[in-house]
């Protein structure tokens, strides 16, 4: 599914925008659409953990808890 946003820009960034579409033979749209889905990707799969601990009723973890958890498995 597409969604049309409005977005505005620096008139100095829509122009680097414009000549990058302009090289790379993308869309405006396109670039924009790429460069926050890289950036918000991360987001995204917290938000999809958040949902499926939400569905499976997972019990949340203490602070104290997950840093206990993540020091025993060496990820800190």
């Amino acid at each position: 599914m597409i969604t049309k946003a409005t977005l505005y820009l620096d008139s100095a960034m829509y122009r680097t925008l414009k000549i990058r579409a302009a090289e790379t033979g993308q869309t405006i749209s396109g670039l924009m659409n790429e460069a926050l889905q890289a950036q918000l990707t991360e987001d995204m799969e917290d938000i999809s953990t958040i949902r499926y601990r939400l569905e499976k009723k997972e019990t949340p973890l203490s602070y104290e808890a997950a840093l206990k958890e993540l020091q025993a498995s060496g990820r800190i």
